[in-house]
């Protein structure tokens, strides 16, 4: 084992946490000591192919192994538990979006003292990208008058998310992506929603319209309606300034600067499916977490942050039940 490396546990190995179980097993900078998921299939199926301990749960492999670090892609209700045991082992954690469910759980989170917030760090993909950076650097002190923020999910997700409220399954990735450019201090919201199916819990289209305190207007629509799942997701972001129109399209597309002198096209790659260490915003994230422990370097994303959009979406949930 190289003296460097840190040990990580990993907790929820399914939809998404597959992708990290992946990148983990040739990040240079980890040794994965174990995987916590319920499912005993998920369990058997780590078990032979990566050839690691796994426990049926958070709190049954913390009494068997000591993780320097942890990373929580659960469903988003069951974040919390398990987010209270990583706390009180005070250990450094990456938590999947939404970090916490709803307001019980965001009340935890503000009742946690400076020192408890510090040793988490909600995962923020967009602020990864290669085109993100270019984006934000590139506002930097220019006013937006409109930014428009579209998401198009495969409707077959909705039998592994459809549980949750939208705001806090898909939306909560747009509402970051635009705090990332963009504070969302609301002046005015207002929601619209509609349900393609009687039976369905919550609203599977639901478009939001926010003015800000610097009368900025925010569009953001999400629907669950791609016929097929041949991509995870199709998203554009568009922003309009005094002199340009920007246009961003993930994953792996192309950001777009429209202005006088033409068009520019940087492109970056999401890194899902991109296993080679470094490579993709997924890497990105998982490299900038691990050297925020050994390296102390600073965080792309506080705890801070993510309260603030958790909650807007939990606002836009109770606007569209």
């Amino acid at each position: 084992m190289n003296s460097k490396q840190i040990s990580v546990a990993l907790v929820g190995a399914g939809d998404f946490g597959v992708h990290y179980l992946n990148h983990l097993s040739i990040n240079s900078q980890a040794r994965i000591i174990g995987v916590a998921d319920k499912s005993e299939e998920v369990r058997n199926r780590i078990s032979f192919t990566h050839q690691i301990p796994v426990f049926e749960n958070l709190e049954t492999l913390l009494k068997e192994q000591k993780p320097m670090a942890l990373i929580i892609c659960t469903p988003p209700a069951a974040h919390i538990d398990d987010l209270k045991l990583a706390v009180l082992h005070k250990i450094p954690t990456l938590l999947e979006k939404p970090v916490v469910a709803n307001r019980a759980g965001l009340d935890y989170l503000r009742s946690l003292s400076q020192d408890s917030r510090s040793l988490i760090t909600p995962a923020h993909l967009s602020r990864y990208l290669e085109s993100v950076k270019l984006l934000r650097a590139h506002l930097k002190n220019k006013p937006i008058k409109l930014i428009n923020a579209w998401r198009f999910v495969p409707e077959e997700r909705l039998n592994i998310h459809g549980h949750d409220h939208p705001a806090l399954s898909a939306m909560i990735h747009d509402l970051d992506l635009v705090q990332t450019v963009q504070p969302l201090d609301i002046r005015r919201i207002h929601v619209e929603y509609s349900r393609s199916r009687r039976e369905l819990l919550h609203p599977d289209s639901v478009v939001v319209s926010i003015k800000t305190q610097s009368d900025t207007i925010v569009v953001i629509g999400n629907s669950w309606c791609l016929p097929s799942s041949n991509r995870y997701v199709e998203a554009i972001l568009e922003i309009v300034t005094d002199s340009e129109k920007i246009t961003l399209r993930t994953p792996g597309d192309s950001l777009v600067f429209s202005g006088r002198d033409g068009d520019r096209f940087p492109a970056p790659e999401l890194g899902l499916s991109h296993y080679s260490q470094g490579g993709g915003a997924f890497g990105l994230q998982l490299d900038s977490f691990l050297r925020s422990i050994t390296d102390e370097i600073p965080r792309e994303i506080s705890l801070d942050e993510a309260i603030e959009t958790l909650e807007i979406a939990i606002q836009i949930s109770e606007l569209s039940p």
